[in-house]
């Protein structure tokens, strides 16, 4: 129940009806039907809904012959249900406005009718003397009506509104519906040529020309050949007027930031919301009718995620896994930078799961490859200098002789394409936060976004591949901060346990997780296995394998959770999408192949198909050409290669779920704390898009000097003491090893 008494309210009557019982009972009756006996007059409670408009505070309304204790009893009897809302602030009064109709003479007579029912102060205008008549209006509200879409024209008015400070709002038909909106609100929505990139971004290639600059006339639009009649305009129209009229009486309405498509033939609406471009400067006090991040984020004419959709595993993945793939714009159309077109996200018998992570990581892929110096409204993000520079000025960074890069042996050899990182190479930063000293500090920038080589740093020493570690989206910083760490950590962990070549036991699987392989998968063969990575944090770290014997594949997967068994789920999760990934790879119509090599979706330097799978006689024997992570799934396609690997991933059972270390929370204290103990400081650069900002949601980069990062065969992170002494230090060695002696085969693993 809403709490009337501790802060002032202003309920507000959003529905229902007054019956009569007789002279001392009435009857409420709400739109779900229920229906409430109260022992007054009828005119007394009509007197007091009457009052509770929203703009009175429960302390100021009076009913004469009504007590006020009387008067709160009886909305507090309605508070739980939709008959009332409550505010906790009073609504800002903004003053009336003046409504200016500009439209067709198809709409005219509509029109007429509805505005001046909705609204007490309205004039008309034809598209000559229009801002003309707004000129002499005080607190105007425009609204444009088009029986078809005329970009040109809605642009026009768009920018002159804007230069003016005037709200106008948008209506236009076509295919015989009506799409309802934007209302734009200068400097607090998104404006009309934002909705335009936004449908340039989400459309397929036909309507991303029809909206490139420069725009066509509104002459050239083709014929509309559904005309709707004349009450089916009515209602489209009401719907139009009674979100403006709404935009005035609560302050917002589903027009703001937002379109409403109506469709008269069976009378159904849907919103599509959307945010400003992140390369134009964000609203102030943000305005959005939207009710959630999710409706901002997700839809198919407007959004950064345009569709989810369930992918149909293969027969012999487990049925309980939920894998969720996102369909994403194209932001290159509109901006001078790329995002990845789809990208997934799975669970075991948890779909919100699998669609959140889904998302979170388009926001990651989204944000991680913008380029900041576009967006206006971040300040000065950017420094170039050396670090020895940075600290002569008193400034905090990541010490490039604290990070574990590459090997001089390495960087020595013909054709290596990266220059050392060391202390006194100028290079750029980015401005970010130490959270272990609480202060600023300066993260270098190849480190910290992956699509840096374009544009404004095409001169940037190349100092590091792209760097996928401690990456991550969520839907507020914490959770953002708690997937980065959990990567980081794991990679680390993960890296050099495989470049030690390292057999560890497996683990001793329980009922839980072996139920999930039952049925269909077992008959398929499919073999299953766990191994945990002792690490010096006491986190949980699990390596999830997955081999289809009957077609030769393994793939493996990593988890990263506060339990060690949900780290499992999250490790075999991840390796079985990368199975369907090899399994797709075997067919000489790849859908991924085609994806790189056709359609552009990805930039992975794919080898031709080969029929007999010897693609280790393709590769480089010391696998130089295997610069990509997605490369290694191709090396896997080779049936040696399994064999290869067989003796770390097919190990004997010897270790039980009860003796692993687990946390006893998810939050970021806690993997902070595990972390600081053993010595590391944690840097993190806030990455969220001025864009997804708006939404609440955030994505982040972790650094953590002294960690190993993953990195593609081809470039080994092999260039700092821990990749040596960490295997001494967990007891899986007795010596360390020498850097000719470390494992450089690629990992089942991308």
């Amino acid at each position: 129940m809403t709490d009337t008494t501790l802060t002032p309210v202003y309920p507000k009557v959003t529905g229902l009806e007054l019956l009569t019982l007789d002279s001392d009972r009435s009857l409420v009756r709400i739109s779900d039907g229920d229906m409430f006996e109260v022992a007054q007059p009828l005119d007394r409670l009509q007197n007091l809904f009457e009052q509770c408009d929203g703009t009175r505070s429960l302390g100021d309304i009076q009913v004469a012959g009504l007590a006020s204790e009387d008067a709160e009893t009886i909305i507090e009897a309605l508070a739980e249900t939709d008959a009332l809302t409550f505010d906790q602030e009073a609504p800002v009064d903004q003053g009336t406005r003046h409504l200016i109709v500009c439209c067709d003479e198809a709409l005219f007579q509509a029109a007429t009718y509805l505005a001046v029912e909705r609204f007490d102060n309205v004039s008309f205008s034809n598209r000559e003397t229009l801002f003309a008549t707004a000129a002499t209006i005080e607190n105007p509200l425009i609204a444009v009506l088009s029986s078809r879409l005329d970009a040109n024209w809605f642009v026009a008015i768009d920018t002159q509104c804007a230069a003016l400070g005037v709200p106008w709002a948008a209506f236009h038909l076509d295919g015989g519906r009506g799409w309802l909106g934007p209302l734009v609100v200068p400097q607090r929505t998104a404006d009309y040529r934002d909705l335009l990139d936004r449908r340039r971004c989400s459309g397929d290639a036909v309507e991303a020309a029809q909206l490139a600059e420069p725009l066509g006339t509104a002459e050239g639009a083709p014929f509309d050949p559904v005309t709707p009649s004349a009450s089916e305009i009515l209602w489209m129209l009401g719907l139009f007027f009674e979100e403006l009229a709404r935009a005035e009486q609560d302050g917002v309405c589903r027009l703001h930031s937002g379109e409403l498509r109506a469709d008269p033939v069976d009378f159904s609406t849907e919103s599509f919301y959307f945010l400003p471009m992140p390369t134009r400067p964000v609203p102030e006090n943000w305005l959005t009718g939207a009710p959630d991040y999710w409706a901002q984020m997700v839809n198919h004419r407007g959004g950064i995620v345009l569709a989810q959709h369930p992918v149909q595993h293969h027969p012999s993945i487990p049925d309980s896994l939920i894998t969720i793939q996102s369909h994403c714009c194209d932001i290159s159309r509109a901006c001078p930078w790329e995002n990845d077109s789809f990208v997934g996200g799975s669970a075991f018998n948890d779909e919100i799961a699998a669609r959140g992570a889904s998302l979170g990581e388009a926001v990651e892929r989204y944000c991680g490859n913008f380029i900041p110096s576009r967006d206006p409204n971040r300040g000065n993000i950017w420094r170039k200098a050396s670090y020895n520079e940075l600290i002569a000025a008193g400034e905090h960074a990541v010490d490039p002789d604290q990070l574990i890069l590459y090997s001089d042996a390495l960087l020595a050899k013909e054709g290596c394409p990266f220059t050392p990182f060391t202390r006194d190479l100028p290079v750029t930063w980015v401005a970010g936060r130490s959270i272990t000293k609480d202060r600023p500090a300066w993260l270098p920038m190849t480190l910290t976004y992956a699509n840096w080589m374009a544009d404004t740093f095409v001169d940037e020493p190349i100092t590091n591949h792209l760097y996928t570690p401690g990456m991550a989206g969520g839907r507020n910083l914490e959770e953002a901060l708690v997937g980065a760490v959990r990567e980081v950590v794991e990679r680390d962990i993960t890296m050099a346990w495989w470049l030690n070549h390292t057999a560890l036991p497996s683990i001793e699987l329980t009922p839980e997780l072996e139920a999930l392989w039952r049925g269909l998968p077992q008959q398929h063969h499919q073999r299953y296995r766990l191994l945990h990575l002792d690490n010096p944090f006491d986190i949980p770290v699990v390596v999830g394998i997955v081999e289809d014997p009957v077609n030769h594949f393994i793939n493996i997967g990593f988890g990263c959770r506060p339990d060690p068994v949900e780290a499992a789920k999250k490790a075999w999760s991840e390796a079985l999408t990368l199975q369907e990934g090899s399994r797709d790879l075997l067919q000489p119509e790849s859908l991924l192949r085609m994806s790189a090599e056709e359609w552009g979706m990805l930039s992975v330097p794919y080898l031709p198909h080969r029929a007999d799978r010897r693609y280790l006689d393709s590769f480089d024997p010391e696998f130089r050409d295997v610069t990509d992570l997605m490369l290694q799934q191709q090396v896997f396609l080779d049936p040696r290669a399994v064999e290869k690997v067989r003796p770390l991933l097919d190990t004997p059972v010897g270790r039980r779920f009860a003796d692993l270390p687990r946390l006893p929370d998810n939050r970021f204290a806690t993997y902070r704390s595990r972390v600081e103990a053993q010595g590391f400081e944690i840097f993190y650069a806030d990455i969220t898009s001025s864009d997804v900002a708006l939404t609440g949601m955030k994505a982040v980069r972790v650094i953590i000097p002294g960690l190993i990062p993953n990195m593609p065969a081809a470039f080994p992170a092999a260039g700092g003491a821990r990749v040596f002494d960490l295997p001494v230090q967990l007891g899986w060695r007795e010596t360390p090893l020498r850097e000719d002696q470390l494992n450089y085969f690629p990992m089942p693993h991308a």
